[in-house]
């Protein structure tokens, strides 16, 4: 196997483990809140839970990353810079490197379609809240 197209195949192993990690981590989150939410049995249980520090601030982190458009932003950006960077180190690679091969050009350019996608979700995303009242203006 060539060595440029070893390299772009693990490029491409790297970011689907980061997204199947990422994923993973999101799951095992919310299992263990949707547990511990589960334990309080009654709204007797929740009033006191929720009086203590640590209730508060966990109750804030549910809502929080749940209503927060800024969050869920800031999430795509990371996204479309995960997948572009990549990208865009390909179509570099392959103007400093002249014997990589094509396929490397054409992975580098759907990972950069893939992170200007995401990126123009995220700023549409992001107008529509603020157009809804959803995210303050002056932010």
């Amino acid at each position: 196997m060539e060595p440029t197209l070893a390299l772009l195949i693990l490029i491409l192993v790297a970011l689907a483990l980061y997204l199947m990690h990422s994923a993973a981590r999101h799951r095992a989150d919310s299992a263990v809140k949707r547990a511990l939410i589960e334990k309080l049995a009654s709204a007797h249980d929740l009033a006191e839970f929720s009086s203590t520090d640590a209730g508060r601030a966990f109750i804030q982190g549910l809502s929080s990353n749940v209503t927060n458009p800024l969050h869920t932003l800031l999430e795509a950006i990371r996204t479309s810079l995960l997948l572009g960077f990549p990208g865009l180190a390909l179509l570099v690679s392959k103007m400093v490197v002249s014997r990589l091969p094509p396929q490397a050009v054409v992975f580098g350019i759907i990972l950069i379609a893939l992170g200007v996608a995401v990126l123009i979700s995220a700023a549409i995303s992001y107008a529509l809240a603020r157009k809804w009242g959803l995210v303050d203006k002056t932010n």
